[in-house]
């Protein structure tokens, strides 16, 4: 593995690239530090190159496209970048190589987002995360940036759904190197919601995660963040300078310009809300070196609005004046709408204190204009995101009630199986009982036919009264009403359409019928209807015969499927 070079050595190595083999190594060797830190110098390294000079393998030259768009991103240079980034992706597409579709889908999203477009974000970052990256860390990432865009859009609890299936895939996959950006990037969604102190919170969380980590470098990030929420929370004051002086030792660290230029600006701002505006001066000046120097458009802005400021304090208002336009020149060109309404209120100041009342009146109106369409569009998303809480709400209500009524359902689908499966044991229970009294009294008038052979005429007249007792039970419905009753709930229309459809079936056929559905045995049925094995085959042939079967069709089939 070689060793990460330092700042002075990564500059010697590019002083010293002057041949074409030199250059050439330099850029594959060092590409990823290059695009990080010195993105201009990488740019400058590849456009010096001839592109026949770079390796002829696809895929080198489409990660080296991915690369370039990067730097150009870093640099702003918006357009530039996403042709890059389309050229990437057609190579990794006709290659098939899904690591590197994946990151150009990554950048394709984050270069939507920086031009303000976090919608035009959404469709390439779905279509990342389609890809199912193998990796955990960039299955995090693509669901981290997809999170950023819903926050951009004001989806906040869709965004938060994104960051706890993050913070769950990171927890599972023990992936801790990935802790301290989602908490981050939650901390971030709080600020968007302007709920400061729970981003702060977060923000700490993210820097504890960092430092069990042992991440220097995303340590360093989440510092920036805090920062920056400071400063929205207007909170950014000297107490803070211990924590700005560790971020630059870190940016410092990892020459990070583009963290360097944002906390010499950081600087600059304590400097300026106490007073020491020499201090406050020099911090700018750096911030713009460094901007100058990577060619990261978004820190001369905010070193330039940061400087606007001081030269006022000191009593410099032309100087103030000339910088302050420099700065809306480029939140115009950037597109930062709320840091051209500070760059207005800076100028109309200004141009107030210097007398120039009518110059100062023009940029008032364009202040006003400006920011009745910021509340517009402010009070147009607050809506926006009232709606979507409501409709949140509602599908989770609706989830929670299609829940609700499908495990009701289920319950009742059970009860009805438990009722059915009770009801059919009770019907062959039934069955059962009738034909053990029938076995009973069949026994008991044997019993009497015997004894009426030896017992004298007074006997044989009870003994007959008896018989016609055994007869009159053995013939006895009542039992036949109770099965009856029963078996009509186990299955409601099987009587009534057999007797409509076939008439001709007497009763003791409708029996057989009836108890052929319950699937007992023939055995069984001779037993419970008091008739000979003989008879239970005749009473099956009639049937067949009154019902039109076939010879191939099964009777107790048959019956099964009549209902």
């Amino acid at each position: 593995m070689r060793p990460v070079l330092t700042d002075a050595e990564l500059d010697a190595l590019l002083a010293e690239a002057r041949s074409v083999d030199d250059k050439l190594k330099l850029l594959l060797d060092e590409e990823r530090r290059l695009v990080a830190a010195r993105p201009q110098s990488f740019l400058e390294l590849a456009d010096s190159l001839d592109q026949g000079a770079l390796p002829n393998d696809d895929a080198t030259r489409a990660r080296f496209r991915c690369n370039r768009a990067a730097a150009l991103f870093k640099l702003a240079r918006y357009q530039e970048a996403e042709e890059d980034v389309r050229a990437a992706l057609t190579i990794a597409e006709r290659i098939n190589l899904p690591s590197l579709m994946v990151d150009c889908l990554l950048r394709a999203g984050l270069l939507a987002m920086a031009r303000g477009k976090p919608k035009d974000a959404l469709a390439p970052l779905h279509r990342a995360r389609d890809l199912n990256p193998e990796s955990n860390r960039r299955a995090i990432h693509i669901l981290e940036n997809t999170a950023s865009a819903h926050i951009m859009l004001g989806d906040y609890l869709l965004a938060m759904e994104l960051l706890d299936e993050a913070l769950a895939i990171a927890r599972e996959a023990e992936v801790d190197l990935a802790l301290s950006s989602i908490y981050s990037t939650i901390g971030i969604l709080h600020s968007h919601q302007q709920q400061d102190a729970q981003a702060r919170d977060y923000f700490q969380l993210a820097l504890r995660a960092s430092r069990a980590e042992n991440n220097r470098r995303a340590e360093g990030k989440i510092l920036i963040n805090l920062l920056a929420n400071c400063t929205a929370a207007n909170v950014l004051d000297q107490t803070q300078l211990p924590l700005l002086a560790e971020a630059r030792a870190i940016a410092t660290e990892y020459s990070d310009l583009d963290s360097l230029g944002r906390i010499a600006v950081y600087f600059a701002s304590v400097y300026t809300n106490i007073g020491q505006l020499d201090q406050a001066e020099q911090e700018c000046e750096e911030a713009l070196r460094i901007a100058e120097r990577a060619g990261i458009v978004e820190i001369e802005f905010h070193a330039l609005g940061q400087l606007s400021i001081i030269k006022e304090r000191q009593g410099r208002l032309h100087e103030a004046i000339e910088t302050a336009l420099r700065s809306l020149a480029l939140a115009r060109r950037l597109g930062l709408r709320s840091d051209e309404l500070r760059s207005l209120a800076n100028l109309s100041y200004f141009n107030e204190m210097k007398g120039d009342i009518v110059v100062s009146l023009s940029y008032l109106k364009q202040h006003t204009e400006l920011q009745r369409e910021l509340n517009l569009e402010q009070m147009q998303h607050t809506v926006a995101q009232m709606q979507a809480r409501i409709n949140y709400e509602s599908a989770r209500h609706n989830t929670r009630l299609a829940e609700a009524e499908t495990e009701v359902q289920k319950l009742r689908a059970e009860q009805l199986v438990v009722q059915m499966e009770k009801t059919r044991n009770d019907l062959i229970a039934k069955a059962l009982q009738i034909s053990q009294k029938n076995d009973l009294l069949r026994t008991m008038r044997r019993n009497v036919k015997d004894a009426l052979d030896a017992d004298p005429d007074a006997m044989r007249l009870r003994l007959r009264e008896l018989l016609r007792n055994i007869d009159a039970s053995l013939d006895d419905d009542h039992s036949w009403d109770h099965f009856n009753r029963q078996f009509q709930l186990l299955h409601p229309s099987f009587l009534k359409t057999l007797s409509v459809r076939y008439p001709s079936l007497s009763t003791t056929e409708q029996k057989v019928c009836a108890l052929l559905k319950l699937k007992l045995s023939s055995k069984d049925i001779c037993r419970i209807l008091s008739i000979a094995a003989r008879s239970i085959e005749n009473y099956r042939y009639r049937i067949r015969k009154k019902l039109g079967l076939q010879g191939s069709e099964n009777l107790t089939a048959f019956l099964a499927a009549l209902d």
